[in-house]
């Protein structure tokens, strides 16, 4: 009996094994090439014992069906061939666990390529490097980028997102950025082997990813190095807020283990809550509010060596291993770590952690890592980067800000709006104001677009009209033109909820299209009495020719006088019953404006 419950134990163990090691893919953990061939070793094994299980004559298979066995022997045989049953079981299962994990690691590589379709065959132009926001430091003013401008304008029709790198200056940000993009050495962003920070202002990659999937592009961006010695804290403070501000997808890097130095250096979390407004009057964000607005947070631990464990020597995912830091306050008596662990915790939900090993192992080639090729590095980091890889681009999303998803046009707006608050208002982004100036930019161009689209078909309609159009035709023919107009102004300026400022453009642009149309009906009015005198004049050309010929004399005078009277009653009938119709016409227009205001 023992055995036979050991046999079980064994099969559910051997589950049990590969389940841990499917959660080690799940969390994007490292898995060296070690632990992958002892268990594929493991596996071998397995397939050799579910093999000999499969010979016995009394065995259950590997359906896993207790109820449907024969035995011979009576109850101790099925106890037996139940716990053989279990551990064959057991064993499968771990194999088709190991086999699917090893599948993912196969697929990895190929399904990241599959994902990042580069924009190089829409453009005949170089991707490189371009200042997203430039920082002039003589007058202590912002400014976005008019190469940048370019670009996410580009992108007005799709939904776009940013995924920063933000950390200490000469931390290999911008190299980590390159090899991530595979960009070649000189190319992409700015690396300098020396001391000094070579990286200024906020830089973005002209050339976004493409996620298919999301019907998504995915813009890179590189921040200014923290702490530098050319910066003050106050500066530091605006590239953090503002990076974190425009970004879905926000990498911090730093070097080592997660202990009380590297907690302390995010100290610029902390203030976070009081370098953002909530609304014109400068009101301060508290940390539920604030949470709505940050990205998906990762924090990347280079150079790191040592092996993940809890206090109890039990291995750990890096994302438990961030979580664990994080709720060690109690531990510390430093009052600011508490308050950058807090911080974290509050403002950043999705968050997670990636471990990377040194590039390279030989400490004279770290200088110059930058000139080197991926394929060159530790095969440990390349699995590493597409790791990374996969990860940033199951995570990220567009870029939402007060529920809207946002594109390249409103994403410019956003930006352009913080930096002027920057600039001119007590220096710190206002929440408000951004997303107000959004709306109207939105309207306004909805607006623009609309008066565009109403010009160009009431001219198709009226051009080089030569005679006048009945009345219902005309209204129908507007009415459609309007129609259209509408639902155009709609899909560009009607962002959520109906704001004021979408009442307002939209009023505006009917006003006009009343003007026009009330212009369009006088002219059409215009045509049909001048078409109506040419009749007229047709019906008593005859009559006139024989007065002028003196066709009539004293003889027939009162054939002429019967002649005159019937044409001139008919020419006063005929104007009457245009009088009453253009009264018609009028009262029916002005109907016809009242129910469409009304709607």
């Amino acid at each position: 009996m023992a055995q036979n419950y050991q046999s079980s134990y064994q099969g559910q163990k051997n589950i049990a094994q590969s389940y841990k090691f499917n959660e080690k893919f799940e969390d994007s953990e490292e898995i060296d090439d070690d632990e992958i061939s002892q268990h594929e070793m493991k596996v071998k094994d397995m397939q050799n014992r579910v093999s000999a299980a499969g010979n016995q004559k009394y065995n259950l298979g590997l359906n896993g069906n207790q109820d449907n066995f024969y035995s011979k022997n009576g109850g101790n045989q099925n106890q037996q061939n139940m716990g053989n049953s279990s551990y064959t079981n057991g064993i499968q299962q771990s194999i088709n666990i190991y086999n699917q994990n090893k599948n993912k690691m196969n697929d990895t590589p190929s399904k990241i390529n599959d994902i990042q379709i580069n924009l190089n065959h829409s453009t005949s132009e170089k991707p490189s490097a371009i200042c997203l926001i430039q920082f002039h430091q003589d007058s202590n003013r912002m400014e976005l980028g008019s190469r940048a401008i370019e670009i996410l304008e580009k992108y007005s029709d799709h939904k776009i997102c940013f995924v920063s790198i933000v950390g200490l200056y000469r931390s290999g940000k911008s190299a980590l950025l390159n090899k991530l993009l595979d960009i070649r050495s000189g190319e992409g962003f700015k690396v300098d082997d020396s001391v000094n920070a070579c990286t200024m202002g906020i830089w973005m990659w002209s050339n976004p990813q493409y996620n298919e999937n999301d019907d998504l592009y995915i813009f890179f961006i590189d921040t200014e190095g923290l702490q530098s010695v050319e910066q003050t804290q106050d500066h530091d403070i605006k590239i953090f807020t503002l990076t974190m501000l425009i970004s879905s997808f926000f990498i911090y890097n730093s070097k080592g283990v997660i202990d009380e130095t590297s907690i302390s250096q995010l100290g610029l979390v902390t203030k976070l809550t009081k370098n953002i407004a909530v609304n014109e009057y400068g009101d301060k964000m508290d940390e539920y509010m604030l949470a709505q607005y940050t990205p998906k947070f990762l924090w990347i631990l280079r150079d790191f060596s040592l092996e993940l464990q809890d206090q109890k020597g039990r291995r750990i995912s890096a994302n438990q291993y961030l979580e664990n830091c994080l709720m060690e306050d109690g531990n510390t008596k430093v009052q600011q770590s508490k308050n950058v662990r807090k911080a974290i915790l509050s403002y950043f939900k999705d968050r997670s952690c990636l471990t990377m090993v040194k590039p390279i192992s030989e400490e004279d080639k770290l200088k110059i890592m930058d000139r080197l090729q991926l394929e060159d590095l530790r095969s440990e980091f390349q699995k590493q980067i597409i790791a990374l890889r996969a990860l940033i681009f199951q995570k990220c999303t567009p870029k939402m800000f007060n529920g809207q998803y946002l594109n390249g046009r409103m994403m410019i707006s956003m930006i352009e709006t913080f930096i002027n608050n920057i600039n001119h208002k007590e220096g710190i982004p206002n929440i408000q104001s951004a997303w107000e100036n959004i709306v109207q930019n939105e309207c306004i161009l909805g607006h623009q677009v609309g008066l565009q689209q109403f010009e160009s078909q009431m001219k198709t309609l009226l051009e080089n009209r030569e005679t006048a159009v009945d009345f219902m035709e005309l209204y129908t023919n507007f009415r459609a033109i309007r129609d259209n107009v509408l639902e155009k102004y709609d899909s560009i300026a009607g962002i959520r909820e109906k704001n004021q400022y979408y009442h307002q453009y939209r009023m505006e642009l009917i006003n006009h299209m009343e003007s026009r149309e009330q212009q369009a009906f006088e002219q059409n009015e215009e045509i049909a009495s001048t078409q109506n005198d040419l009749l007229i004049q047709d019906l008593t050309k005859g009559l006139n020719e024989k007065f002028v010929l003196k066709k009539f004399n004293h003889k027939n005078i009162n054939e002429y006088i019967s002649e005159f009277n019937e044409q001139l009653i008919n020419h006063f009938l005929f104007m009457r019953l245009f009088s009453q119709l253009n009264k018609q016409i009028s009262i029916d227009f002005q109907a016809s404006m009242i129910s469409m205001q009304q709607e």
